[in-house]
């Protein structure tokens, strides 16, 4: 029978560290040990394949040791990196897990009893407005998911509440036991993601940036969508929901804005229907004399009494090019906009702004930082939050800003390796690296590789869309697929192995390309691959493996040979997205729709791992670690529960680890054990959220 708790000593310990709230993001400790055999590979559509043959359940017989620290493989001649970081023998952290996000990455702001809370797609902050303090809720402390992008304060049956929005529905804060409820507790019990959001507290309802928009009452848990094909709303892509009496403003980029009537009906404002000037609305609110302000690509516009008033860079001083992105009316009547890189107090006698801050000029606000929204406060001053530095409230006087520290340099990380100094390289939104105890985060400029290797004197080797690039330490050098006399194929690159005898493979969407010293060899279309992409490769004793859209395939040099395809029943995909070995000389296949095995010439598919898998990683000791997704959800089949990590024992027994486990999110893309025997987990989507998620025996 599978084993549903971690079998692994060190990953039961996990399990008790995130049942007791687990550890936040601080640094981690430092390697020197084998390389990652595979990176996850881009998912493709699958096709239908025979129905496999059953295969029986391992039955666990005996509890598992910890996971042995693997042993280093013998260093190459050494290389000099830019910032070099020396090995070290143990790690300075403390066992436990760690999540390493960067929480600066705002995407909304509110303050609630003393607090400045802002979402974030590296997870949820909360700053002590007094003290400063600051603490980040991810899901080591009870988030199902750690990007957040909206956060509102709402009066749930007569007591404010904040609600937030993350990737999987929403959330209400339990303030007296510090926890969160779902959203389920008010009605709304979807799991989808909710990006914006607007409590109406006059009419007693949530407003909500789902399907495409919904309304729902608070007092009877009744959730009401308009949608574009159903309701004529003017676009499905929302930029803000506004309510104004009993009527809701819905603003788009392209299309304009809809006026959501208080029966339902829906009018569309546009160029194109001749009531607005503009069809990219970014914000709508309403003046204390009752008129309507627009901000909008081409500037800022008041309607009025059926009489539009134009203000534009042509004659107003506060328009210095685009109109403003947020308006808000403070109490006291005064008009404040928010534009990419200014705060302005507007003045609508005369075009000018009353006070204006800067984010290149102002003292206080984060330096040329990208405003992301702008709110009122209790007292009638602004805040606003950005995109990439968190968030800054004024005073009336002067501006406070509130960044997290150390945090990591981004959200999205696809790939792990680790070369034989100790260096942890990551990548997906930049290349970085960092030392096992992560004192800090070096980023390799113009590198956004999909896979990397270290050769055996020190020189590494990079894979990308653009094509093959190396780095001897000092120096990057350049095999540049749209070169005019480019010596390479003109593809999109995505796996790197090195043979035996030296030889570079770099496999792409439509081939290999051999690099032998001086002499490089092409092996595309024109010379006869019609394997379709190559998605991983692997080098195993002297021969190199190929994990493609066609199945497995062995490459001797420019010929090949098809191993296994979807003639196999018990292959769960022909679609092979990562290879490894594993110690018995059996090549692990990690597929489109579950995991499978090959040996002479055989085939067996695994029973427990059956998503879409993204990377496999084998340990000597016969122990394997896989990320997996859910299969078919990206072409919208739906798709079971079986994502996650997934970890072997080496001896009879599979355990799987979620978010519910503490993982930052549900897009697992690489695993990684490094030399002082931690494990990494890279996770996330570009602007969705993600981080790395590490567990310390």
């Amino acid at each position: 029978m599978l084993k549903r708790t971690l079998s692994l000593l060190a990953l039961v310990a996990l399990l008790l560290l995130v049942a007791c709230g687990g550890a936040d993001e601080e640094p981690a400790a430092e390697p020197t040990a084998a390389p990652a055999t595979s990176v996850p590979a881009t998912d493709v559509p699958p096709t239908a394949v025979p129905e496999p043959t059953a295969v029986p359940e391992p039955t666990a017989t005996t509890e598992p040791t910890a996971v042995p620290e693997p042993t280093a493989e013998p260093t190459p001649e050494t290389v000099t990196l830019v910032s070099p970081m020396a090995p070290p023998t143990t790690t300075s952290l403390e066992s436990g897990s760690y999540i390493y996000s960067n929480g600066n990455q705002a995407r909304d702001a509110q303050i609630f009893n003393g607090k400045l809370w802002v979402a974030s797609i590296g997870g949820l902050v909360a700053y002590d407005l007094a003290t400063g303090d600051a603490v980040k809720y991810t899901p080591l402390n009870g988030l199902p998911h750690i990007g957040t992008y909206s956060v509102e304060v709402c009066p749930i049956n007569g007591t404010d509440r904040l609600l937030v929005g993350t990737a999987d529905g929403l959330l209400l804060y339990d303030e007296a036991n510090d926890a969160w409820e779902t959203g389920a507790v008010i009605g709304f019990d979807t799991d989808t993601a909710v990006w914006e959001m607007e409590c109406d507290a006059a009419n007693n309802r949530l407003l909500l940036d789902y399907d495409d928009v919904s309304v729902l009452d608070l007092a009877t848990g009744a959730l009401t969508s308009y949608t574009e094909d159903d309701n004529g709303l003017a676009w499905f892509s929302v930029e803000q929901i506004v309510p104004i009496g009993n009527e809701i403003w819905v603003t788009t980029d392209y299309k304009g804005a809809s006026l959501i009537g208080a029966d339902g009906t829906i009018t569309d404002y546009s160029e194109a229907s001749g009531n607005l000037p503009d069809d990219s609305i970014s914000d709508v609110a309403k003046g204390p004399d009752g008129s309507l302000w627009f901000g909008t690509s081409d500037g800022l516009f008041q309607s009025k009494g059926g009489t539009i008033t134009p203000f534009t860079r042509d004659n107003s001083e506060a328009i210095s090019y685009f109109g403003p992105d947020q308006i808000e009316f403070a109490p006291d009547g005064s008009m404040w906009l928010a534009f990419t890189s200014d705060i302005c107090q507007f003045d609508p006698a005369t075009g000018n702004c009353f006070q204006e801050f800067s984010t290149y000029s102002s003292e206080g606000l984060p330096a040329q930082a990208s405003i992301g929204g702008l709110e009122i406060d209790d007292n009638g001053n602004p805040y606003v939050y950005f995109y990439d530095n968190g968030a800054a409230t004024f005073d009336g006087t002067s501006w406070t800003s509130y960044q997290l520290a150390d945090q990591a340099p981004h959200n999205f990380y696809s790939g792990l390796y680790q070369t034989s100094d100790g260096t942890i390289w990551t990548w997906g939104d930049s290349l970085r690296r960092t030392d096992v105890d992560v004192t800090g985060w070096n980023q390799l400029n113009d590198v956004y590789p999909s896979d990397m290797l270290e050769a055996a004197d020190g020189t590494i080797w990079f894979t990308s869309g653009s094509g093959i690039q190396t780095f001897n330490g000092q120096q990057l050098a350049k095999y540049d697929r749209y070169a005019d006399d480019s010596p390479i194929l003109d593809m999109s690159y995505s796996s790197i192995a090195m043979d035996g005898d030296g030889r570079i493979f770099a496999g792409g969407d439509s081939g290999y390309v051999i690099i032998d010293g001086e002499e490089i060899t092409l092996v595309g279309e024109e010379q006869g691959w019609d394997k379709g992409d190559i998605y991983d490769l692997l080098a195993a004793d002297g021969v190199i493996y190929a994990g493609t859209e066609s199945g497995l395939i062995q490459i001797e040099g420019d010929t090949w040979t098809v191993l296994v395809d979807d003639t196999f029943v018990e292959m769960p995909s022909k679609y092979v997205q990562a290879v490894a070995q594993y110690p018995d000389g059996a090549i692990v296949m990690g597929t489109y729709a579950g995991l499978a095995y090959y040996q002479d010439g055989a085939v067996r598919k695994d029973p427990i791992v059956t998503g879409s898998v993204s990377d496999v990683y084998v340990l000597p000791s016969g122990e394997v670690y896989v990320t997996a997704f859910k299969s078919n959800t990206f072409f919208g089949q739906g798709g079971d529960d079986n994502d996650g990590v997934f970890y072997y024992d080496g001896v009879d027994s599979w355990s799987r680890m979620t978010v519910a486990d503490g993982l930052p999110m549900s897009s697992y893309r690489a695993v990684l054990v490094d030399n002082a025997g931690t494990i990494w987990v890279a996770t996330g989507d570009t602007g969705l959220g993600g981080g790395l998620f590490r567990y310390i025996p």
